[in-house]
């Protein structure tokens, strides 16, 4: 599948100082916590995100299937916020199979 990216909001996001991304990129209901209890969450979404800017507007995205099933990728849009979805992906996003 190919995912369609607006680079521009991207590289705005990622031009926010960390701790205005962290707390845009938090939510305080889910309790993404590391051994430390700090919130871990905003990392991974940063991680995504550079690697969005480093393919360009689209990139190929690989879907594996968990064993009920379902699908899940690991640098594709699936893993950010929907608040965050709506900024990134392209208005005429499509996913070609």
């Amino acid at each position: 599948m190919r995912e369609y990216y607006n680079i521009e909001n991207v590289k705005a996001l990622m031009d926010l100082p960390a701790s205005i991304m962290k707390d845009f990129v938090e939510n305080p209901l889910k309790k993404h916590k590391n051994k430390d209890g700090d919130k871990f969450y905003w990392k991974h979404v940063k991680i995504i995100l550079k690697d969005i800017i480093k393919c360009g507007d689209g990139k190929s995205v690989v879907y594996n299937f968990k064993d009920n099933g379902r699908q899940y990728t690991g640098l594709g849009s699936q893993g950010l916020p929907s608040h965050i979805k709506s900024l990134v992906l392209n208005e005429d996003y499509k996913i070609m199979i």
